[in-house]
């Protein structure tokens, strides 16, 4: 019984593996390019900060425009109060409210204003920042692709050199059973049958490491199996085999202007000397206009009461003909509406404000700002020179490709004539099953090699234009 609950432990996930549908999709290189974008971490980080540099534009318009408020109270009071007409404390329970508003505006800010100059320059440098990233994305989607295609044509190469090892192990057992070879060969044909059997296992192990590391790169769904569909690719023979005529001035000055991540240093430039600007305004004066306006109210607020005659009226309503007649006269609660017109009232000013001394803080931030200058400056002095021995070393390894490529085809006609020849010989009985064995795995080295030559010129060439700015990033292709 235990043992076969240990069965069944071991089946169930095998089990439960299989009933889970497994969804099959094909990829082409476009749409490989086209799933990049949209998942990549990479862009969609860079986007955000292009986000937050729009909002940095907008903050610094804002900044320079009026500042209108506007404010209102209410508020109880409990306590006792004097009566200066009676002379007696009271206890009462006096509320009060006001409104305002209020305006203000700054009219001149000893040009600070270049903030505002300064978040566009921000801004247009995280653009050329953005197209650099997406140049990065598409050349590492093109570079996996071509790793998929070449591990797949070195898995055709394998195969072929097993086939062509299982075609002379017939061979051998043939001659064997003819009593013309020892049987002791057919043990090391099998030895190299079996070599070349791994070595069909070790190629599409490589495939599928090409694979994962694709599918890693375009955060793919990993519970689906993916196909990639194999590019259109230039033809590479000796004859169709086209080698540019790369100038090398001509390749740096097409890079100065096309390369965004230099264009994007050239804005830190720009930005650093607006900061210059932006520093220099501490040491002028700052011009500003206000203006507010409003009113209140109070409980407290009372008035005498007047008859028709204009005369004050005391507490039995009898007018109070003049002083000295002892009597006290009567007030009331000043109406609401009266007091709001009573207490209205506002202010215009304008303002000058100057720092006559700052603590050198001007100065420094300056100082500061000239020093970002120059490291700026010193920053696309330095990606200039590394642009330029990287379209250098491009070009000379495109040239060394198209050459490999050919002294590769070269060397595959020669072993594939020399294990032609060495079959023919151990046919004859005048060479050896060790020569035919040499033969064959130098041919099988050196198809690998063509192979591995091919890929490599096609990927210099998507190296250069990498390297220069100007691969497609909308309409990548290998012809």
């Amino acid at each position: 019984m235990i043992r076969f609950l240990f069965l069944l432990l071991l089946v169930a996930p095998t089990v439960q593996a299989q009933d889970t549908p497994v969804t099959t999709r094909t990829i082409t290189l476009v749409e490989a390019v086209q799933i990049a974008q949209q998942q990549s971490t990479a862009l969609r980080r860079a986007e955000i900060a292009n986000l937050s540099r729009e909002i940095a534009i907008s903050d610094a318009r804002n900044a320079y425009l009026p500042d209108v408020g506007a404010s209102t109270s209410a508020s109880q009071r409990y306590g006792r109060s004097f009566d200066q007409t009676t002379g007696q404390l009271n206890n009462e329970t006096t509320e009060s409210a006001s409104v305002s508003a209020s305006a203000s505006y700054t009219i001149f800010d000893g040009g600070r204003r270049a903030r505002v100059d300064q978040a566009r320059v921000g801004l247009r440098a995280g653009q050329l920042g953005l197209e650099r990233v997406e140049q990065d994305l598409v050349f590492q989607v093109a570079t996996q692709f071509l790793n998929v295609i070449s591990s797949r044509e070195q898995v055709d190469v394998q195969q072929i050199a097993l086939d062509q090892q299982l075609r002379l192990l017939d061979q051998v057992e043939g001659l064997i059973q003819g009593g013309v070879r020892p049987a002791s060969e057919i043990y090391q044909q099998q030895a190299q049958v079996a070599q070349a059997r791994l070595s069909v296992v070790n190629a599409q192990r490589t495939v599928q490491l090409a694979e994962a590391n694709l599918i890693q790169l375009l955060q793919l769904d990993p519970f689906v199996d993916y196909r990639f569909a194999i590019p259109e690719l230039p033809d590479l023979s000796d004859e169709a085999l086209e080698i540019e005529n790369y100038e090398l001035r001509g390749l740096i000055e097409t890079a100065y202007e096309r390369r965004s991540d230099l264009e994007a240093l050239e804005a830190d430039i720009e930005s650093a000397g607006l900061s210059e600007s932006i520093a220099r305004a501490g040491r002028l004066p700052r011009v500003s206009a206000s203006a507010s306006y409003g009113t209140s109210w109070t409980s407290a607020s009372q008035q005498f009461i007047f008859n028709s005659a204009g005369l004050p009226l005391d507490v039995d309503g009898v007018p109070i003909l003049g002083p000295g007649t002892g009597q006290t006269a009567a007030r009331e609660r000043t109406p609401f509406f009266d007091q709001l017109d009573q207490q209205r009232g506002g202010s215009i000013g304008i303002s000058l404000s100057y720092s006559i001394f700052d603590a050198n803080r001007t100065r420094n931030s300056v100082q500061r700002a000239r020093v970002q200058a120059q490291t700026a400056q010193l920053n696309l002095e330095d990606q200039q020179q590394q642009i330029a021995t990287q379209v250098r070393q491009s070009i000379l390894d495109y040239r060394s490709a198209a050459a490999q490529v050919t002294f590769s085809r070269v060397q595959v006609e020669a072993a594939q004539q020399a294990f032609q020849a060495a079959e023919q010989r151990y046919a004859a009985g005048a060479g050896t099953l060790y020569d035919v064995q040499q033969a064959q795995t130098q041919l099988t080295n050196a198809q690998s090699n063509l192979v591995s030559a091919q890929y490599q010129f096609v990927f210099q060439e998507k190296l250069i234009d990498y390297y220069t700015g100007t691969i497609d990033v909308d309409r990548l292709s290998f012809d």
